[in-house]
């Protein structure tokens, strides 16, 4: 990110230190939930990915949600995916969050149930690949 100065200079933003000054409380990140009608575009044979077109032909606010699902379980296969359910529909998502694919990459092959009860999920939208934006976890939130 850059940054222009009062007089004009561009100031990357990346060179900036970091300074800590506080933890947020764990029990208010429910008020930082999206509560969307459903995670993007379903379509019974779209759950895990959106049209292109449907991407520009619509106004997508967001490519990030931040949701507390229902129901949350880890298949760990080839790669780890998030079969979630929000709003009474269920979800089969791709997981990118490199802590928790570390995490299943060491574990057996399997299926691994989640407790939902403080647990939160960042779903994100990749960028057009083959002529879709695949509907991806992440993060995973574990409080």
């Amino acid at each position: 990110m850059i940054e222009e100065s009062q007089n004009g200079t561009r100031n990357t933003l990346a060179n900036q230190k970091w300074e800590k000054v506080g933890i947020f409380p764990k029990e208010k990140l429910r008020e930082l939930c999206d509560i969307p009608q459903s995670v993007w575009f379903n379509d019974k044979d779209y759950n895990d990915k959106i049209p292109v077109e449907y991407f520009t032909k619509n106004k997508i606010e967001s490519s990030l949600l931040l949701i507390q699902p229902s129901s949350l379980k880890i298949l760990q296969d080839m790669k780890a995916r998030a079969v979630f359910e929000y709003n009474s529909v269920k979800y089969d998502l791709a997981i990118t969050d490199p802590v928790i694919k570390d995490e299943f990459d060491k574990k057996d092959k399997g299926e691994y149930n989640i407790n939902v009860r403080d647990v939160y999920l960042c779903v994100s939208l990749g960028e057009p690949f083959h002529g879709f934006c695949y509907k991806l976890v992440a993060g995973i939130i574990r409080v």
